[in-house]
């Protein structure tokens, strides 16, 4: 069972967190997008500065008033799923992300995704 359901502002696209999960001094963020349309849907609105990458998605420790924005590597690539295609309909796709893991004490963190419904309060194991 999925630890967060979204709606989006596209109607039929759902997002579902199926991990949030500190390892280490990162976190990892697994989702799913699925697409109950009639038509494909581009996921490449998840972006902000790396083309078709989820690049745009951030984690909030809303008690702390901290934003985490996806880890990059040293040529300023995402640590996240790149190359994203159109998810057809009546289908959905897998994406994941690192981001910086907060303080030991953060059990909960908010997952924002750009065009869906923010999640507050989002188990963090």
């Amino acid at each position: 069972a999925p630890l967060a359901i979204s709606d989006g502002e596209a109607p039929g696209a759902q997002l579902q967190v199926t991990k949030l999960k500190r390892s280490g001094d990162t976190v990892m963020l697994q989702f799913v997008l699925v697409n109950n349309s009639d038509s494909a849907y581009d996921p490449n609105n998840l972006n902000s500065s790396q083309y078709r990458s989820v690049d745009g998605i951030y984690l909030v420790d809303l008690a702390g008033k901290k934003k985490y924005e996806v880890v990059r590597d040293s040529d300023k690539n995402c640590v996240c799923s790149q190359g994203l295609q159109a998810i057809p309909p009546k289908s959905r796709a897998n994406f994941w992300a690192k981001f910086p893991a907060p303080p030991g004490s953060v059990q909960k963190l908010g997952v924002v995704v750009p065009h869906f419904v923010p999640l507050d309060d989002v188990p963090l194991s």
